[in-house]
């Protein structure tokens, strides 16, 4: 998990023009903060209520439909590769 955090911020901060890097982290932080707790809130409600096994698989579903829905996008297929600089 920590490698994959490193590799997300060092990312950000390489595609990320100076000028609106202080408004794309705040979104970040804003979207993690809201979805979070509403994640932690249904998983919650789903395994008092079905279990945990009806929950491991909805929550896979919901991943898969999410990766299936924007793994196709022109945005993220055209995402700028940041350069090495010498």
């Amino acid at each position: 998990m920590t490698t994959l955090v490193v590799i997300y911020f060092s990312y950000r901060l390489a595609v990320i023009p100076d000028e609106l890097r202080g408004r794309v982290i705040s979104a970040c932080r804003m979207f993690t903060a809201i979805s979070n707790p509403l994640g932690q809130f249904l998983m919650g409600w789903l395994l008092e209520k079905y279990g945990p096994r009806p929950t491991i698989v909805v929550g896979w579903l919901v991943l898969t439909l999410v990766a299936t829905l924007f793994t196709p996008s022109p945005h993220i297929r055209a995402a700028k590769h940041p350069t090495a600089s010498s």
